[in-house]
Order: C-alpha cells, then structure tokens, then sequence
C-alpha cells in the first residue's frame, strides 16, 4: 500500500509542476503525503509493540507478551503481518497458564 501512495506522490508532484494552480492536484498530493506519514507512523507503532512482545517473551511472560500483541493488533491497520505470532503467543500462553477449574 505504502508503495502504491510514493507512486502517487510522484505523479501528483508532477501533475503540480505542469500546473501550479490547479489546487486539486496540490490537495491529492497532501492528502497522499499525509497518507504515507500514517502508514510510517503505523509501521513504528507495530516495530516498538513487537520488541516489547519480544522483551516479554524473552523474560517469558508470554500472557504480557500476547497482551502487547493482541492490542497492536485491534489498534493498528499494518500489524497484521504480526497475527501468527500472536496466535502461537496465545497457544503458549494457553500451555503456561492453564484455565483453572
């Protein structure tokens, strides 16, 4: 998706060069750059969520770990990259931390 925005940045760059005035073009092309800042600001969110996962896991609290993950994923459009690692967070939780009787 982010590549197909960059893409976009270009050609309404362009379509401004050829005509400085024509205000729809200069709205796409912010609207697109504004776009493409989200998607970055979305990718960090989900880096800095997958190493504290990561950090939990290391210290093995995989319930804190999946907790981390499970919330990436109902917050943040591009985690979904992430959804088998939470899923085998979730069977290793479930391992750890049996339900109780």
């Amino acid at each position: 998706m982010q590549e197909l925005w960059e893409t976009a940045i270009k050609d309404y760059q362009n379509a401004v060069a050829l005509d400085k005035n024509d205000r729809d073009a200069a709205f796409n092309l912010e609207f697109v750059k504004n776009n493409v800042e989200q998607i970055k600001r979305f990718r960090e969110a989900a880096r800095r969520a997958k190493d504290a996962a990561d950090e939990a896991t290391r210290r093995r609290e995989y319930h804190q770990a999946l907790e981390i993950m499970e919330n990436l994923l109902q917050q943040n459009p591009v985690a979904k990259q992430f959804q088998d690692y939470a899923k085998k967070l979730k069977d290793i939780d479930a391992i750890t931390n049996p339900s109780q009787p």
